[in-house]
């Protein structure tokens, strides 16, 4: 469990620093246009948190190997750690440090709809779905969800890649000394 959590909220962690690092460059602000590639940065380290911790589980069972599906299970209780942690900072972020987020993505995604010239009656309910999704509370719930899905289909994939036979019982066995 050890390692799950330490994969988890390490990557929970860095993923917090990349939302302040965001914040004070002012990409959560007045330069909202441009903080695409730091979400994408918080996607390759939650794939490098769970095959990182796949292989230091692997590590740890080398006589036993890693069977599809232990790395499996590895990779989804890596992605639940880092997917409450990650939820509960950005709960902490958008009440908090940042109250003002929520409105400043919904101004920028009314901007990016208004730019397709949309009828008006869109508009107005395309502003009253993101002000009902963009609440605390679905967001946290969404984010636990949705890191926990996401987490399972990068386990998917990494469980089949670093799977590991164990290691034959003849290997393990004590190898008598030769005799003169």
């Amino acid at each position: 469990m050890k390692i799950y959590a330490t994969y988890g909220l390490g990557a929970a962690l860095v993923g917090a620093v990349l939302t302040l690092v965001a914040f004070f460059t002012g990409l959560h602000g007045e330069h909202i246009q441009y903080a695409a590639p730091v979400g994408y940065l918080a996607i390759f380290v939650a794939i490098v948190a769970v095959v990182l911790g796949m292989r230091a589980c692997r590590t740890a069972a080398a006589e036993r190997g890693m069977t599809y599906g232990r790395g499996l299970g590895a990779g989804v209780l890596i992605s639940l750690w880092q997917s409450v942690a990650g939820a509960l900072f950005n709960l902490l972020y958008v009440v908090v440090i940042n109250p003002a987020f929520n409105d400043t993505m919904i101004a920028y995604q009314m901007s990016k709809l208004e730019e397709k010239q949309l009828p008006p009656q869109a508009l107005e309910m395309s502003e009253m779905i993101m002000h009902t999704m963009m609440t605390p509370a679905i967001q946290t719930v969404v984010a636990v969800l949705g890191g926990i899905f996401w987490g399972c289909i990068i386990s998917l994939i990494a469980a089949a890649v670093l799977k590991r036979a164990p290691a034959p019982e003849s290997l393990l066995e004590e190898v008598p000394p030769p005799v003169a």
